[in-house]
Parts: C-alpha cells; structure tokens; sequence
C-alpha cells in the first residue's frame, strides 16, 4: 500500500522551507508575495507578460545535475513545488550589493517604472546560469517571454549584451577588476560600442573636423579620447563631437561588476539528496503526496503526486475524472479566468516514465510528458544528426518557433498540446500530417491508436476513463519526402493561431505523389485532414501547374466555414487555408526540384531569419556641469532591479483597511434618476457607498473641465 506526504518541502532563495498544510488552490506567486517577496510582479496572470518570472531549479536524476529555468510563478502551483528550488529577484542581490545582471540594467537605464523590470533580471541571470558565455541571439530570444510597456528594449538590450561573448563586438568584455576594456587580441579601447580603438561597424559623426578645424591634436593635448589621437584623421570616439550617449556609456560599464559564474550559489545539497531518495531516517524523506485542502472554501480539495507510473494509473483508475496538471499552462487559465473547478487534481511533473525519448528504426518516441523546451532540443539534435530523414522535426521546430514565450515552454508539455485537442493547436496539425501514433495506456494495459482517430469533437478525445497519454510516435521521413507547418495569427510572436495547418507530400522518382496529408486547425471543432486535397494529390505529377488549381479548389470546397462560426472571419480562414495550400506547393516544388517555380517566389514565401537588433541614442554634450542633457541612473533603478522598490500593492494591508470598486452602469449613454444603496449596505462587509456628494471640493475633472468624477446629472 502506499504511503502518501501530506506536506511539501522546497527552497527559496538558500532557504529550507516546509509547509504542512498547503493551499491548493495558492499559486507560488501569491505564497511568495504573502511572505514579502514581493520583488516578484503579478501582471497579466496567464503567463503572457514576464512580470512574475522566477527561475526554478530541479535536480535532474539522469544527468546527475542542477537545471534551472524561467517559470511563470502566477500559473506555477504551490502544491508542485515539492523537491524544487525557487530563486526570485531578491536572492541574487541587494541594491548595495547588486548581482552584476541587477547593476547593470540599473546603470544603463533599462527600467522606468520597473514593473516589469525584475521579469528581465530573472530571465537574464537564467540565461546566464545555463549558459555563462551566451551570443547576442541567445540574450535576445531569453527575453520572448517578457513584456516591457514603457522603457522600451533597448537599454533593457544594451544592458544584457555586456554579458554576451561578442558583447559589443569586443567593445563592452569587462574583467575581473571590473574595468571595460577590448579583447587582449587588440588595441585596447573605452568598451564603448563605436570605440575608435576596436573599430567597430558604427555610425559615429567625424570628429576629425569641427567647422572645419582638424581636432585631431587637440584630442592628443587634452589626452581625453581613448586613442589618445594617434586615429589622427580618422578621429576618436572621445573628442568633443562624438555621440556623448556612447561616452557616457562607457562611464558607466567602467563601473561594471565583474561576472564570475563559478561564483553563483550552488544547488542546496540536501535538495540534491532529498530528489535522489538519499536522506537519513531522521530527515525529511521524498514520498508521493497526497494533499488535502483544509479550508471550507477551496476549489481543489485534493492533489496527487505520484513518482512513478503504475501509481500514477492507480490513482486514475480511482479517480477518472481527475484533472492531470502538469505545466499548468492550460488549466490555470481555465481556472483563473473561466472560473472552472477541478476538485481533484493530479500532478504529473515529477514522473520519469512519462518523460522518456527513445529513438527507434523508423522514428522517435517522445514520452508525452517532456517539456516543449526539451522536446525543441531534442527535435534540433535530431534535426542535426539525421538531415536527410528529419522532414517531420524540422515541422515540428516550425511550429514550435513562435509558441509562447520561454517561460511557457520551459513548463507546458507535449501531453497539454494533445490531450486538450484544442481546434487551434499549433502542434496537433503536425502530428497529424506526420501520421504519428499515440500510445495510451491505463492499469489493464496499453494500445496504440493513430492520432488521426484520437480526436472525436470539439475538445473531445479517444480517451477512456482511467487511461492517459504515455506516448507519441513521430516517423522519420522518407526519401523525396516533404512535411512544413504554417501559421497565421494576429501576430508574429506568443498568440493564437487564426489557423495553423502542416502538409506533407512524398513523390517517387518520376515525380509522381505516393502520399499526401494536409492537416489543418482553426477550420473545424477538431484539428482536420483535408481528405479530399489528399485524394486530389495522390497519383497526380507533382509539378504539374494544372494540379495547383485543382488542389487549391478541393481545399476551398472542403473547409467551409458558416459564418456563425466561433471566431468569426470564415471566408478569410478559408482563404488563408488555400492560401497555405499554394505556399506548399510552392516551397515543396522548389524542394523536389518539380515545376517551374521562379526563385524569388521561393525566397519571398519562407520566414525571414530575424538578426540581432540594434538601437542607437544620440545626444550632445550639453555642458561639462549640467544635469539635463547627461545620462544619469534614476535613483531607484537599483531598487527596481532588486525586488527592493515598494509599489502599493506591495505593501501589507493595515488593520480596517477597507478596499473600494467603482459601480458601472448597466446602460450605456443613460441618465442617473436615482441612486438607492440599500441593497448595497446590507451586503456583508459593504461600509458605505460614495456618491457625487460625498466628493470633496469640486466633482469636476479632465483638462477640458468637462467630466464628472461620479456622476450626478440626471
């Protein structure tokens, strides 16, 4: 039989914590916001923003080390935290000792209002922790899960690029003594980006003349410039016409601390210990749990964590309308903003058996359960090891290229892509196409079933009750084989598909199709096949431009859409599904070498690779003792990149602090006849009810004068 904890125990920041009694329905963010870490931010509250990144750090069992990600603490539930070490904004530094990530963003001015701001530290020294030495590309994509409203990336960019190995194209390196200085390989320079000395590819205006005088000797009297004028005509980045911006930048990385990851903490060896199942008798020892809520109101009333399978299908098998949780991506939201109950839930993160990948004769087996982090850098390493059979990875990281943002991905899952069987999922079209196989599997035994019968309707799947998803069989491609996935949504980056679609073609050598599979969401209450685009296609020459138009026209027949359709926008889907159609053809032509297909056409339709970006701030030296004009760190910028700044929600309520919510009319353009308050004074804890004359001096506002505060005209 066996033996369930009834309490979870984990780190934050260094520090064991232990708790008996755990609400369920508590996130991490409002546990650590309700013990004054409130460094860590509640913005949007469905893991779109970056405002409440943490990083989490597990102890990975089979490579026998620490991994440590970015998380959303406001979707992250408190019961999963059991075995994990948390670190949020307050645990690398202080403002007067700062970690180097804090101190720099703070110097070169990447906070304002510093909401936002510790989300970017977090993700930063994240980053950093996997990866000491990261590219300037690296630094940018840490960032795709973070929102910034006001300061604009740039500084927030130019801060972080000081830790990158190109950092400032060898213009920003700092050494240990903290000094910015260029690569010992050359001429030693300011650390500017534009040094004279590093000649770095910048704009900076010709400071060889000013009114048309060589200042040239002058920067060699005053000794100011780097190069102390031996650039002579070609001028240095220091004289008085140089972008001061840049100037002052380098003022400011010379005042760097030195970055030194040998020197982070370590990973708390008795987390290390604990994971294992290593602990002594008298020590707190690692079980399954099983969690019961203890408050009259809560929502879930019990939790499961099992730590192998076969517990994990007992628990099913008993409860079968559990809600397994994982990431908690999906059912947080559903949770938090659609107001849904799951009572009893059951996490599944900490389950090895669902988490396993192995490779096979003709293709891969992906435990569902792996994150689509991990599952992104095993679809890269396959990609790279096996080039000519990996047409259906390459589809697979095309549509994982825009999902979400890192925070997300370093959570959701697999399993949470195919078993909510949402209409518009990016990866479902995919496995579709690819024809992959699903192992489900239950306490009487395992079967395998096509994904193509997996989904029965809208959010329904071939699931039976105490059966879950084990595994996902993705086939290698073949031989003059092609599989590409598409997506259209309001935006390029973490949104929702309007509609997604995968499509795959295998042709023998005289260019006849052997198979098809167009595969598509958004076009029906399930992720589609395109049966009859499919049919249209095998037997015919693929090439032949006759077959494009009859292809395009079975697509238009098949994915009607009314226009009552949830969405809206029926014609424009079917639109962009043909629209899809073309553009396979198009890039698959080009492929096989079918057709005749204009080489810009070709170039015009696959995705831009997006480089590093680059920004430039440009002012003049206004005076050598002026304030306005000089780039100067606001004060509380350390105190935001910290977790130290105080915002009101940050401060603990008051003995009888009472909270106040405006009162909207339920009509629109009306007038006010009368406001009666009764029913509103005899609700329990209502005090009292503000009206236009409870407001001091004048009700009027607005630069215009022309608004009440509340309102009074009836």
């Amino acid at each position: 039989m066996t033996v369930f904890g009834t309490g979870i125990l984990f780190y934050v920041n260094g520090t064991q914590v232990t708790i008996d009694d755990v609400d369920l329905d508590m996130t991490l963010l409002q546990y650590l916001r309700s013990t004054g870490l409130t460094g860590t931010k509640l913005g949007c509250g469905e893991g779109g923003c970056g405002a409440c990144t943490v990083m989490v750090s597990t102890y990975n069992v089979d490579l026998g080390r620490p991994t440590h990600a970015t998380a959303n603490a406001c979707l992250y539930p408190l019961y999963a935290m059991d075995g994990k070490h948390v670190v949020t904004v307050e645990g690398l530094g202080s403002a007067k000792h700062p970690h180097p990530v804090q101190q720099r963003i703070a110097l070169l001015h990447g906070s304002q209002c510093g909401f936002c701001t510790p989300g970017f530290v977090m993700s930063l020294y994240t980053l950093l922790r996997n990866n000491p030495k990261p590219t300037e590309l690296d630094i940018e994509e840490c960032f795709d899960g973070n929102l910034c409203r006001c300061t604009g990336y740039r500084p927030i960019l130019d801060a972080a690029k000081t830790f990158a190995s190109d950092a400032w194209k060898a213009g920003a390196n700092v050494g240990k003594d903290g000094i910015a200085r260029a690569p010992e390989t050359e001429s030693k320079g300011c650390g500017i980006e534009g040094c004279c000395q590093t000649k770095k590819p910048f704009s900076l205006p010709d400071p060889a003349r000013v009114n048309g005088v060589s200042e040239a000797s002058e920067c060699a009297k005053t000794s100011e410039g780097c190069c102390k004028g031996a650039k002579g005509s070609e001028g240095c980045c220091k004289t008085k016409d140089a972008n001061w911006a840049n100037v002052e930048k380098s003022e400011a990385v010379a005042k760097f601390r030195a970055y030194d990851a040998t020197q982070e903490p370590i990973f708390p060896p008795f987390l290390a210990r604990y994971v294992r199942g290593e602990t002594e008798s008298a020590e707190a020892q690692r079980r399954e749990l099983h969690l019961r809520a203890t408050q009259d109101d809560a929502q879930c009333t019990q939790v499961f964590r099992p730590l192998t399978l076969d517990s994990l299908l007992e628990i099913v098998t008993e409860h079968p309308t559990a809600k397994l949780v994982a990431g908690n991506s999906e059912v947080g939201v559903e949770i938090k903003f659609k107001r849904t109950q799951f009572a009893t839930q059951v996490y599944v993160g900490d389950v090895p058996e669902l988490r396993t990948v192995e490779r096979c004769a003709n293709g891969v087996e992906f435990g569902v359960n792996i994150t689509l982090a991990r599952f992104e850098h095993e679809l890269r390493a396959l990609s790279r090891e096996l080039p000519e059979q990996s047409q259906c990875y390459a589809a697979l990281l095309e549509a994982l290229r825009f999902f979400a943002g890192n925070q997300i991905r370093n959570v959701a899952t697999v399993a949470g892509n195919i078993a909510t069987a949402s209409p518009i999922s990016d990866l479902n079209p995919v496995f579709l196409a690819a024809g992959s196989v699903l192992t489900l599997v239950s306490a009487s035994g395992s079967r395998q079933v096509p994904i193509s019968e997996f989904f029965l309707g809208y959010r329904r799947t071939a699931l039976a009750p105490g059966e879950i998803l084990h595994k996902v069989f993705v086939p290698h491609s073949r031989p003059r084989e092609i599989v590409r996935a598409f997506k259209q949504a309001k935006r390029k980056d973490d949104d929702i598909a309007i509609v997604t679609c995968a499509m795959r073609v295998r042709v023998d050598d005289a260019g006849r199709v052997e198979e098809a599979a167009y595969a598509f969401g958004g076009m029906a209450p399930t992720t589609v096949l395109a049966k009859s685009v499919g049919a249209a296609s095998v037997g015919s020459t693929w090439g032949d431009a006759a077959l494009l138009g009859q292809l395009v026209a079975a697509c238009h027949a098949e994915l009607q859409l009314p226009y009552t359709v949830p969405g809206g926008m029926a014609e424009y889907r079917t639109a962009l599904a043909c629209s899809f159609v073309r553009k396979f053809w198009t890039l698959s032509c080009a492929a096989l070498g079918s057709g005749d297909i204009e080489p810009q056409i070709v170039s015009e339709m696959e995705e831009d690779e997006r480089t590093v970006s680059h920004g430039q701030q440009a002012y003049e030296r206004v005076s050598d003792r002026a304030i306005v004009g000089h780039g100067v760190a606001h004060v509380s910028a350390l105190q935001q990149t910290t977790g130290e700044a105080r915002y009101i929600d940050d401060m603990p309520a008051v003995g009888a602090e009472l909270h106040m919510a405006l009162v909207p009319s339920a009509h629109p353009h009306a007038h006010v006849l009368k406001v009666d308050s009764a029913e509103a004074l005899a609700m329990a804890g209502v005090k009292c009810v503000l009206t236009h004359e409870d407001v001091p001096g004048s009700n009027i506002w607005n630069i215009f004068h022309d608004e009440e505060l509340l309102p009074s005209r009836t």
